[in-house]
């Protein structure tokens, strides 16, 4: 038996070291020299999250359809223009004559439209897009709650486990304090050497329980680093701020919270909206079963190669010389002698200008059932907006309940843990002074002592577990987000 406790005495002291060792790894590779308060870490993090930029990018878009419905208001202007060159026997465009050479022709045109009525459909589109814009912004508002809420528990959960590593370190002093006084109560004779043995095994029991408890506080800082997309080899370190008294808080109603949250929470809001823009959408989609009526106008001219005009025209006397009973008489012909030229591309373009405008009327008598399908989906996605609502409601609701009673439940268990943790120190004081008289033995002073080990971190647990349901029930009566 003596021989077995040596060997287990040595093996935890093994297990100390080799974790020691890793711990002391794990510190180096982060050194926490730039601290950062709550507020730097949420600053830090709005600027940096990926859902938070993707909502900005989706507010981008509503932007650019709202702006295109509003230009659907006015009018259309399109111009285009052809060159063509044709061979062979071809009839030229802009004299309608046959021509068995090439031909260059170039003509140009300008169309404009404008909207006279639409159904209403341009009128609710605006505002289908609008609401949707501002239904936007709202997301991006509740992207920034949840950034802050994430945040804000990383945040925590490293004084949580930073509170839990001291009080384990602490845990070992002591240990090892009672171990040197046990030591001389056993060179005194007073205790026999096991006790040594077990308080050994303690003591390496206590110093994994350091190591895993530093473990923790690494894996907190890096949770909260990935939160705020923060490159996690650089020098990172929080500022430890003085935690409010959990006595001092008290959570407001539920109800009451709910009725506030209900009317100011940005994803309630958002739902809205959208309900809202679905509505406007199904005006949209009734409004293609109405007549359109638009104005048209247009103008185009060209030009043509081959096409000439008149340039001059000169009078010539052509002399024949005719025999008029049998004598020669010279006889003069007038004749005229016209000189062409080619006209050029500027007066052709000029000249061959023609315009014209009208109305059209359009009414829609039969679309095999692409309206009517039309009007059906837009009405689903109304149905599908007014039960998301219902959905966000009930979810609100539930989650403020949810975080009430647990917040309940923790400040409870804490003033209870409280109570408990003054029972358990008295009571291991008194088995301390048994032990250190040899009148109970190491077992009962490693059972009472890890009772109140135990009771140590429940405390610590349940003030962090209440004081963070306490800042979920602020953040939705929107107090600031501290400590």
């Amino acid at each position: 038996m003596f021989n077995l406790r040596n060997m287990l005495r040595k093996t935890l002291i093994l297990v100390w070291l080799f974790a020691t060792v890793l711990c002391t790894t794990a510190q180096d590779t982060n050194p926490n020299g730039d601290l950062w308060d709550l507020r730097r870490c949420l600053e830090y993090a709005l600027e940096t999250n990926l859902t938070l930029k993707q909502a900005l990018l989706d507010r981008q878009v509503s932007k650019v359809n709202l702006n295109e419905s509003l230009e659907n208001r006015y009018p259309s202007l399109s111009a285009g223009s052809n060159a063509r060159r044709f061979f062979g026997r071809n009839v030229n465009p802009f004299t309608n004559e046959f021509v068995e050479t090439a031909v260059n022709s170039l003509d140009m045109s300008a169309n404009s439209s404008v909207p006279i009525f639409r159904g209403l459909r341009t009128a609710n589109t605006i505002k289908r897009n609008r609401l949707t814009l501002d239904a936007s912004e709202m997301d991006i508002e509740d992207a920034r709650n949840t950034v802050a809420l994430d945040v804000t528990a990383a945040y925590l959960s490293i004084l949580l486990n930073q509170e839990l590593l001291e009080s384990a370190e602490l845990q070992v002093s002591n240990t090892r304090e009672q171990r040197e006084r046990t030591n001389k109560l056993v060179e005194a004779g007073q205790l026999a050497r096991n006790s040594l043995f077990e308080l050994d095994a303690q003591i390496a029991t206590e110093e994994l329980n350091v190591v895993n408890a530093r473990n923790q506080v690494e894996l907190a800082y890096l949770q909260l680093m990935q939160v705020m997309n923060l490159d996690p080899g650089q020098p990172f370190g929080i500022i430890f701020p003085e935690m409010g008294d959990p006595d001092a808080m008290h959570p407001a109603n539920p109800d009451e919270i709910y009725q506030y949250a209900e009317s100011n929470q940005p994803n309630i809001k958002a739902a809205n909206l959208r309900i809202l823009s679905a509505e406007k959408d199904v005006a949209v989609s009734r409004g293609i079963w109405m007549p359109t009526l638009n104005l048209f106008g247009n103008i185009s001219t060209g030009y043509a190669d081959g096409r000439s005009r008149l340039a001059s025209s000169t009078l010539v006397i052509d002399e024949q010389e005719l025999i008029v009973d049998g004598t020669p008489v010279i006889v003069g012909f007038p004749d005229v002698e016209n000189t062409f030229e080619d006209i050029p591309l500027g007066d052709q373009l000029n000249d061959n200008v023609n315009y014209g405008f009208g109305l059209s009327l359009n009414i829609p008598i039969y679309s095999n059932g692409f309206a009517r399908a039309s009007v059906q989906r837009s009405q689903i996605s109304m149905q599908r907006a007014r039960n998301n609502m219902d959905i966000q409601r009930q979810q609100l609701r539930q989650t403020i309940e949810r975080a009430h009673l647990d917040a309940v439940s923790a400040f409870a268990a804490y003033n209870q843990g409280i109570k408990q943790l003054d029972q358990l120190q008295l009571a291991l004081d008194n088995t301390k002074k048994q032990y250190e008289v040899g009148t109970a033995n190491a077992t009962d002073f490693l059972v009472a002592s890890n009772n109140l080990i135990r009771a140590q971190n429940d405390v610590i647990r349940f003030k962090y577990d209440y004081i963070f349901k306490s800042k979920i029930l602020d953040f939705y009566q929107d107090k600031p987000i501290g400590f």
